[in-house]
């Protein structure tokens, strides 16, 4: 089926690059579920998912470039394959360090690229200063370099007021509060249907997403299981690795949609 899939949508791409797109869905769950230790074919198959992203414009290869960092750093510095994989994927791992991002972060760093991308949507949407929820003077300070960092609720009252297409070439920052933003929203939701779980199932569901979770290293799984024991929970307003996890317990995957805006314009490319 992985196979079938990596095939499919890498010839695809050149006929029909959406339709590849959505290929890449199906094609990340069941490398994920059927997980080997076929190092090339793992890495192969991540970079078949990335190119096509990547020619889509699509927010999704930021989520590949993840996973790919995550699988690569399990190897050992000196190991062979590790060389063969970095060489063979060189596009793919020179464009970790610009792209991956932490989602515990509370704030981020001002870049001219995320300043030019500011400015050049206000005057694109013809707006004014008034339209933000940020002051003036910050906003001032933002756009000429004087605040070398953004805080998040700052960079939110931003990306509110504007009107904007999300693709692969958008700020990494900007994808990064879209992300967070868009966890919470769903969170407030499934937290609710999690809770009203028993308790045995809460501990289940929640392994099996914890197990297929990337970055495990972010997630206190013994704090987790005492949340389920007495039930109090205390997920703090960013540990948003924890809220990703029950998220993802109440996602169908084959019937996911591929999205061009996924916060704002939900609708598929």
């Amino acid at each position: 089926m992985i196979s079938a899939l990596n095939n499919a949508a890498w010839w695809l791409r050149d006929v029909n690059k959406s339709a590849a797109l959505k290929c890449t869905i199906p094609l990340g769950y069941y490398i994920g579920y059927y997980l080997n230790y076929d190092d090339r074919e793992l890495f192969n198959t991540l970079s078949t998912c990335f190119q096509i992203q990547l020619q889509n414009n699509s927010p999704l290869a930021y989520e590949t470039l993840s996973i790919f960092s995550n699988c690569l750093s399990k190897l050992d510095d000196d190991d062979d394959e590790q060389k063969v994989i970095t060489g063979w994927l060189k596009l793919t791992s020179g464009l970790l360090n610009e792209y991956l991002f932490d989602l515990d972060n509370g704030y981020c760093e001002n870049t001219p690229k995320l300043r030019q991308f500011i400015q050049d949507e206000i005057e694109k949407e013809g707006l004014s200063f008034d339209s933000f929820t940020i002051s003036k003077r910050e906003m001032k300070d933002i756009f000429s370099g004087k605040r070398e960092y953004i805080q998040e609720k700052s960079l939110r009252g931003i990306i509110d007021a504007m009107k904007f297409e999300v693709n692969f070439k958008t700020p990494i920052q900007i994808i990064k509060e879209l992300r967070k933003e868009d966890i919470d929203k769903k969170f407030k939701i499934n937290f609710e249907k999690y809770m009203g779980m028993k308790k045995d199932r809460q501990r289940a569901e929640f392994l099996i997403s914890y197990l297929a979770h990337p970055y495990k290293e972010k997630v206190d799984i013994l704090q987790i299981d005492e949340y389920i024991e007495n039930g109090k929970w205390e997920i703090a307003e960013g540990d948003y690795y924890t809220k990703e996890l029950i998220n993802r317990i109440f996602e169908d995957v084959m019937e996911m949609r591929v999205h061009i805006h996924p916060m704002k314009d939900l609708e598929g490319n």
